[in-house]
Formats: structure tokens, sequence, C-alpha cells
């Protein structure tokens, strides 16, 4: 028997003819698959994956669920109908799509773009890869922004959306808005502060203070920028005064006189510094003696300084003791106008360098006597310091000669 094989189309009909022999029909069905890709608009074009892909036809009929595209961009739709697709939505969180042509199957997706704000923080300067300021990123972009500190500063870390210590800032696969805050502080070094007062063991504010640091504690320890021009004030307490002060840089000591202020300069990183202020208190020590180095007792002084045009005495007087030695405790930082220093029985001072005085007793020589309209001479000696001499006589009497000097000739 003779079996003749004839293929025919597609169509959806078939007609017979005249039947002469024994005829079998078998009819072949296939899935009405749709095949596309979706990719970028990037040359080359990179496959997007994940990419979602709803299918309409008709009057916005839904043909089934919705597909997604795998890792090559290819996705395959199982037709439900017949129909021509009237619109197909491509959808992803990363790209925007365009309407559907009407014809195609392939889509091409453009990133959608971001906003990096970068900006700078901190005491310090510095400098990052990307400039300060807002700049346009993609969907899927990598980032690395480095950071350079400045002069005598350092990097210490990014904030913002992806708080990191890293440097360079790296992120890979940019979905959002990203803001990032570079942190430059200055570099700092500690000082050490020490305060001594005299005769106290050991630190102590009694005496005075260091500005900034030794303010309420003997001892402080402060961070100070690492740059020129830190200054430091020293302050004395009443009754005080700054004796001198030291500063130490990595073992090696300076004595930095007695000025009330100091400028720190030309400090290193991981430098070891101690200031040091030695405040002792604002004591007057003196003597009072004669000519022939005999101490003398019981004398008066009193001090004063100017409050504006007032003399203002600086406490109550004081008193020699038995060796001629005084003691005053001074209570301002002025200096003293003027000092009285005076002992009853005729006694003269007159200084003899510093705080010492040199006493004499004047004696009047000449008699005791007086004769009405007859000339009479009296002579005292000379005082250690006097330059001029001073004579009192009653208000009738006649100065005839002297008045100024030692010698003195009057006439009652």
């Amino acid at each position: 028997m003779k079996v003749i094989t004839t293929t025919y189309n597609n169509a959806t009909s078939y007609t017979v003819g005249t039947i002469t022999a024994e005829h079998t029909i078998k009819a072949y069905f296939k899935k009405l698959d749709v095949v596309g890709f979706v990719k970028t608009n990037d040359s080359p074009q990179v496959p997007i994956e994940g990419a979602k892909l709803t299918f309409y036809y008709g009057a916005e009929l839904v043909d089934g669920g919705p597909v997604y595209t795998d890792e090559d961009g290819r996705y395959v739709k199982q037709k439900g109908t017949i129909s021509p697709y009237t619109n197909i939505v491509v959808e992803h969180g990363g790209y925007t799509f365009p309407e559907y042509s009407g014809t195609g199957y392939d889509f091409v997706g453009t990133p959608k773009t971001y906003n990096l704000t970068v900006s700078h923080a901190g005491d310090g300067t510095g400098t990052t890869t990307t400039p300060s300021g807002t700049h346009s990123i993609k969907y899927g972009d990598d980032l690395s922004i480095g950071a350079t500190p400045g002069a005598l500063c350092e990097f210490t870390g990014w904030t913002g959306t992806f708080p990191k210590s890293e440097n360079p800032f790296t992120h890979d696969m940019v979905e959002d808005d990203i803001t990032l805050v570079a942190n430059f502080t200055k570099i700092r070094v500690d000082v050490n502060l020490e305060v001594y007062t005299e005769d106290i063991s050991g630190p102590s504010i009694a005496g005075g203070t260091i500005s900034p640091g030794c303010t309420s504690l003997p001892v402080e320890t402060i961070s100070v920028t690492l740059i020129d021009g830190q200054q430091f004030y020293f302050s004395a307490e009443t009754g005080y005064i700054l004796d001198y002060k030291t500063i130490t840089i990595d073992g090696s000591t300076t004595n930095l006189g007695d000025a009330t202020s100091y400028i720190l300069n030309n400090i290193a990183e991981d430098q070891i510094i101690t200031i040091k202020a030695y405040y002792k208190k604002l004591d007057i020590v003196g003597y009072v003696k004669t000519a022939g180095g005999t101490p003398i007792s019981g004398v008066k002084l009193t001090f004063y300084y100017l409050e504006g045009a007032n003399e203002v005495a600086d406490g109550s007087p004081v008193y020699t003791d038995a060796s001629g030695e005084y003691w005053q405790w001074k209570r301002t930082l002025k200096d003293y106008s003027r000092i009285d220093v005076y002992k009853t029985g005729g006694w003269y001072f007159g200084n003899s360098g510093e705080t010492n005085y040199t006493g004499t007793q004047l004696a009047i020589s000449g008699g005791s006597t007086y004769c009405n309209n007859i000339t009479t001479t009296r002579t005292v000696n000379a005082a250690i310091g006097a330059t001029t001499y001073q004579w009192t006589i009653p208000a009738n009497w006649t100065n005839v000669t002297g008045q100024g000097t030692r010698t003195i000739s009057f006439k009652p």
C-alpha cells in the first residue's frame, strides 16, 4: 500500500476533496508564546533583570499575571488570547520605559537619576574627590569618593545616608538619593597644666590660675588644636604674684619668665607638653636701722597706692620688730605711691634702697634760751638722705637766715 503524506499551512480550516482512498488528518498545536528582551539604553546594552511586564488586550483587559525578566533580560509570556496586545506596561524600580508602540516585544529602559549631595563638616578643612554640592547619579552606579584632610587636620569619617569610617567611601548599586558628609577636625595635642603656690607642698591654685585649664583644679590636661597661636593667661589671686612659669616639651624645660600671658607656637603632633605656673605671696620685707647698723624697733610704716586720684592705705600700718625688720602683705598689684615711715622722738627716715630705711634721731644744738630782739642760732645734726631742712618758728618771730639748711638764725 502506498502512503502519501501532505503538509498544509496553519490555516484554521481544511476542506477535503474527492475521497478515493483512506485519509488521516493530523493537527499540531503549539503555545502562543511571546518572547522578548528588556535592556538598558547603554552602548553596549545591558540586560535588565527583574523587570515586570503586564500585557493588555481589547479594552484594557489583562492577559493573565505579569511576567519578569531573567538575568539575561529575557522574558517569555504564554499568550492567553489570540487577540493582539493593545498595551504592554514595563516596570522596574530603577528604570523608566516609554509607552508601548504597538509593535515588537523588546524594550529599552532609561536609568532613573538621583541626587548625590556632598558636604564637609567639623572645625577642620579638607577636600573630597567629588566636590561639595549636589550631583546627578544614576540607578546602578557604583560610587567611590575619597577624602583628603587639609594641613594640620584629620579626616574622622563619613556621616549622612551611609555612615562609614572607611576612606574612600564606596557604595555599590545606587538605588536612591544619597547624602554624604565628610568630617574634618583640626589635629589636637594634649597640654598638661600645673599650678604651684609658694609655701604649699605640691600643686595648688591658692595663689593663681592658668586659663584655659587650671581655673578650679591645680592640675589639668586640656586639648588644643595643632596650630600656632594657642594663648594661655596667668592670673594671680589677691595677695599673690606670678613668680615665673616654665614649659617642658618632650623633656626639655624653658623658663618663660613672669609675663601674665603666653602664646604656644610651633606645636607638633605627638609632643608631650607641660606648662607650670609658680605663684608667690606679694610680701614686702625690709629693715629700718641707723647709719651705724643698729636696728630701730617700733617704727610705723603705712603703705599707700592710688585709686584714681585718691590715695588709699593698703591695709593697716606695720611696725618693725626688735631686729628692725618689718613685713607687709601686699594686697594690690598696683605700685605704692607713698610709704610713710614714722617714729616718735624726732626720728627722720631716708630710703636706703628698695625696702630698707636708715633712721637718724635729730638733735638741735645751740642752747635752749631766747632773748627778745637778739639773733639766735640753732643747728640740727645731719640726717642721712635729707637734702633740705624745714624749720618751724613761732609766728611772731623773725627768720633771719638759714631756712632749708641745717643751721637757722632767728630773732624772737
